[in-house]
């Protein structure tokens, strides 16, 4: 997200071609695992309770189990996958003979489940425990799209870690999986000695449920898992999809049509646009795009020679991340995946979900894309907030996303601006809303993404309050909380409740999002 955007009252292009009358038969396609086996192993067991905290009743062995045991029952669902777990009962298991059995059931990844404690009782929130060696691997995509999850349930994210003590892993599940050829991974879902973090995660069944629900579905989403009947269905629509991509030091590659690949693999270039036409689209359909790019952010598509073109020609700059939906055909939708720097082919994406990265300064060198026939469960969308603050003395902070902190805490600063947008969602989503500004009153925003800023810059004038909506995201609801002077932090907001003051003259200092299943 870069401040300099324009500021735009819509943040996509709706692109509405005509008919051709073009057919191309897709042939059906199963998921990209096949056969992957899961190790689940709930920490701790038996006469090994792990934490505790006695004045709640809670014991961590029992909290590991559950979730573990939700987790799996999700990923049941899904074709192309066997779980296994290390423990299914209270029985202790040693450490070392976790990843022995890991071992001999041939898994292809070993997640360790935890909860955790801390002497102080501040302490709170999610972290994720990855192999030294695997930081720069996909694992680390795994543990932040696992942190992404949980951090939708409101937990708070501590980030991506690793632990060495003498040139190894620490942690001996992490250490004895690695030695034997299996990523493995420690998930701390929260802390048991945080009154917030065990009463609103760990208290119940269905908050546990939640939390093994968020570990699988980062899980199935890491292997491109399909659920149900497990593959595509052929494309009888008459709709197909060509194009070509403009790579550094080739320029234009040829055209080419639905599934095949274009761009570079193995040459370190980066693809700097996209072409592409839908053939047979009937009247009143369209297609949504947008890329991210170098030095823009997200920015809208646009028409060029009858073709919808992403990203930019001439400036040197990479593609990072696209977001594509076919609207007005119902039943089918733009199935596509990218090769991205040091990640290769990242996981197929579905109708308005993000293919790539954005913060991590990394190219997308090659593209797929193909229209599917929607008759199974794609990948769901798992949206998040990107928003930045400016910030009273301090100008505009750095982006933050869900569910991080825009703004300040006990430095007394006003919060005078804020660029938010939705990510991971449908490229149509967005969010509108208004705001209570300081002589001003209340101002509407009918649209917040692409850079529209809420508020002022360089008026010194306070944020005083918010009402906001997320738009065009069915079974899904905007939540957010804000700090304000001489209060502190509100509970959390449905949409269009009231964030804030109003008539008080007290300035926000820090606002915070999520978004929310129904």
């Amino acid at each position: 997200m870069k401040r300099h955007f324009k500021k735009l009252t819509s943040y996509f292009l709706v692109i509405t071609l005509m008919l051709t009358g073009a057919f191309n038969m897709v042939k059906p396609m199963k998921a990209e695992a096949s056969n992957i086996v899961i190790v689940l192993d709930p920490g701790h067991g038996g006469s090994d309770a792990g934490t505790t905290n006695s004045g709640l009743g809670l014991r961590e062995k029992d909290v590991n189990l559950k979730i573990a045991l939700y987790a799996r029952e999700y990923l049941s669902k899904y074709s192309g996958v066997t779980v296994k777990m290390t423990r299914d009962s209270d029985t202790y298991v040693r450490l070392k003979d976790r990843s022995i059995y890991a071992k001999d059931v041939n898994a292809d990844l070993f997640v360790s489940l935890h909860n955790n404690a801390a002497n102080s009782s501040s302490a709170r929130g999610s972290e994720v425990y990855i192999p030294f060696e695997y930081q720069k691997s996909n694992m680390n995509r795994l543990a932040y799209s696992i942190l992404t999850n949980l951090g939708q349930l409101g937990l708070q994210n501590r980030g991506v870690k690793t632990r060495v003590e003498d040139g190894e892993d620490y942690y001996s599940v992490i250490r004895e999986g690695v030695k034997r050829g299996i990523p493995s991974i420690i998930v701390e879902h929260a802390f048991v000695s945080n009154y917030d973090d065990a009463t609103t995660y760990l208290s119940n069944d269905s908050q546990l449920k939640a939390l093994g629900e968020a570990d699988a579905k980062a899980i199935a989403d890491y292997y491109g898992l399909q659920s149900g009947q497990g593959e595509y269905l052929p494309n009888d629509s008459g709709i197909s999809v060509t194009y070509q991509t403009h790579v550094q030091n080739y320029g234009w590659l040829g055209w080419v049509n639905d599934g095949t690949i274009s761009g570079t693999e193995g040459q370190a270039l980066r693809m700097e646009a996209v072409n592409l036409k839908v053939n047979g689209l009937p009247q009143g359909a369209r297609i949504l795009a947008r890329s991210h790019v170098q030095n823009y952010g997200w920015k809208a598509a646009s028409v060029v020679d009858g073709s919808i073109r992403l990203g930019t020609t001439g400036e040197g700059l990479r593609m990072e991340a696209i977001q594509l939906t076919l609207d007005g055909v119902p039943g089918y939708g733009l199935r596509y995946r990218v090769h991205v720097q040091d990640y290769g082919w990242m996981d197929w994406q579905y109708q308005g979900s993000t293919a790539g990265t954005f913060g991590e300064s990394k190219r997308i060198e090659a593209i797929q894309l193909q229209v599917v026939k929607d008759g199974n469960s794609y990948t769901t969308y798992n949206p998040t907030v990107e928003a930045q603050a400016h910030v009273e003395n301090d100008g505009w902070l750095s982006v933050a996303q869900t569910p991080q902190i825009v703004g300040t805490e006990g430095e007394s600063k006003r919060v005078e601006g804020i660029i938010m947008e939705v990510v991971n969602g449908p490229a149509n989503a967005y969010i509108s809303g208004r705001a209570h500004i300081e002589n001003y009153g209340w101002v509407d925003y009918p649209v917040l993404n692409s850079g529209v800023m809420l508020g002022t810059e360089g008026q010194a004038l306070r944020l005083e309050a918010v009402q906001l909506y997320l738009n065009n995201m069915p079974g899904f609801v905007l939540q957010y909380r804000a700090h304000i002077q001489n209060i502190g932090w509100t509970g959390w907001l449905n949409q269009g409740e009231l964030g804030g003051t109003e008539g008080q003259a007290l300035r926000l200092e820090a606002l915070q999002f999520r978004i929310v299943r129904q």
